[in-house]
């Protein structure tokens, strides 16, 4: 087998451009940052230009072997080994597949799914698996007292937290302890678990840290993972929203009428991998927050969804939990649109 020129591949590719199609990146000069394809936040993610390399300071740490050039970030975007990452690549940059006994054409197939990450290794789920259930009793002892308060002033009752696995990890705010070998800050704890594999841990946390609300659990891979999977009752109509617990709430008030789902925040693209579980959806009712953020992502949620997804007016509230808190009754709204006569919004009207 021939061996692959990767100097000569990694020139013919403009890092930013790749990175560019997953998430955004902003700034001048020779660094660039944006949120993590993979686990989201603000600017965690960085590109440097003149290098060609990129990391995440949160999962994939900013030490001196943690940068990705090109080949690594499809192998890590996409799940694929050395050799199907290059020949993606060479489809991608054009041209044919360079080796250093000279170029040769890669192989004519399909390109394999470029975002289409694996789950977290199994040694790690066990872990994070103890995390969750360790952060559930606390939410349900004495400590964990006025993180349920705040969660009950989110509507979400004691059912659905139990349904959902949130939980609480005590620590003083800003910081943290680990619990199985894992780091965990101080917070509340929502697991992301799909197909009974879990994916990641987001933490809420109490005040922000170097700008983020939310924390994962070092080692998740929640990018592109669908959150509301598990807890799908097989209808045929489902809303997307933005956040954990906006579906938690929509599965709480609707779930007798419709599936809920969310990728945990705006800036995240749709994996792949669960495409086809989409499809048996007749209808996808996009209620993404009411912001600028929010109408990025339901243009996406559109693009995905064809003429099966429809853009929603949110009923007195940015996002579905503020609704509810200003005494929309969301399950009557969720009827409304299911039976044509809630307010959609118009063709052209994006802001």
């Amino acid at each position: 087998m021939a061996t692959i020129d990767t100097t000569e591949l990694k020139s013919r590719v403009d890092l930013l451009t790749l990175v560019g199609a997953y998430t955004t990146l902003r700034g001048g000069g020779n660094t660039r940052h944006g949120p993590c394809p993979w686990c989201g936040g603000k600017d965690r993610f960085a590109v440097k230009r003149a290098e060609q390399v990129c990391a995440c300071n949160q999962c994939t740490g900013t030490s001196a072997g943690d940068w990705m050039d090109a080949i690594g970030f499809v192998r890590r975007n996409g799940g694929l080994d050395f050799r199907d990452a290059c020949e993606w690549l060479t489809r991608w940059a054009g041209g044919e597949l360079p080796t250093v006994d000279g170029p040769r054409r890669a192989p004519r197939r399909q390109a394999p799914p470029v975002y289409a990450p694996e789950p977290p290794s199994a040694a790690w789920q066990s872990s994070a698996w103890q995390v969750v259930d360790s952060c559930v009793r606390s939410l349900w002892s004495d400590d964990g007292e006025r993180a349920r308060t705040w969660l009950h002033g989110r509507g979400l009752n004691d059912d659905t937290l139990r349904a959902w696995r949130i939980g609480y990890h005590q620590g003083p705010p800003g910081k943290g302890k680990e619990i199985a070998g894992l780091y965990v800050r101080h917070g509340i704890t929502i697991p992301w678990v799909c197909d009974g594999e879990l994916w990641g841990i987001n933490v809420r946390l109490p005040v922000l840290v170097n700008g983020d609300k939310y924390l994962s659990v070092g080692g998740s891979h929640k990018a592109g993972v669908l959150v509301g999977l598990d807890h799908t009752d097989g209808h045929e109509q489902a809303m997307v929203v933005e956040g954990e617990f906006d579906a938690a709430l929509v599965w709480q008030e609707c779930g007798e009428l419709l599936d809920a789902l969310t990728l945990g925040s705006a800036s995240s693209n749709l994996s792949d991998r669960w495409i086809e579980r989409l499809l048996g959806y007749r209808r996808f009712w996009i209620a993404t927050d009411d912001d600028a953020d929010g109408w990025k992502a339901a243009a996406r949620w559109e693009a995905w969804t064809g003429d099966r997804g429809r853009r929603v007016y949110l009923p007195a509230g940015k996002d579905v939990t503020e609704a509810w808190q200003n005494g929309e009754n969301l399950r009557a709204w969720a009827a409304l649109l299911m039976e044509g006569t809630a307010a959609l919004v118009n063709e052209g009207m994006a802001k």
